[in-house]
């Protein structure tokens, strides 16, 4: 199996064992690969938020086709299918003997109030990377 397979692979399912623990403990929400449109939903949500909260989500499209970026969203259980927030890691693999690594490049919650991922979001998606790390040995 090629790397970008592998990586689209461990994506899914890091995403599946997180949906998991989140569904066994009471979380209303579900961990999904972002898509196209939901970049577009993060692209237009955040102009309706203050200029200090809004992330660079219109630059982001371009990750959709890259085979080292391991990006996902928290849907609402019982919402709309939008986003309540959105991740995007790159994952760098090893070069010479070293090991490879997860960079976070861009988090958000777009539901600041009266959410399960209000002051989560960091938390619930570090889950999600932590088994997404575990898979690909990274550093």
């Amino acid at each position: 199996m090629d790397r970008e397979r592998d990586v689209q692979h461990i994506s899914q399912q890091a995403m599946d064992a997180a949906n998991i623990i989140f569904a066994q403990n009471g979380y209303n929400i579900r961990v999904q690969t972002l898509t196209e449109a939901d970049i577009r939903w993060c692209i237009a949500i955040q102009r309706d938020l203050p200029e200090m909260y809004r992330l660079p989500w219109d630059h982001s499209g371009t990750v959709l086709n890259d085979p080292d970026t391991f990006l996902f969203s928290f849907k609402i259980v019982d919402a709309e299918r939008r986003p309540a927030g959105a991740c995007i890691f790159q994952y760098c693999p090893a070069i010479n003997n070293g090991f490879p690594f997860l960079n976070l490049e861009m988090i958000q919650n777009f539901h600041l109030q009266n959410s399960v991922l209000d002051g989560n979001t960091l938390r619930f998606a570090l889950y999600v990377a932590v088994l997404f790390m575990t898979d690909t040995c990274c550093a």
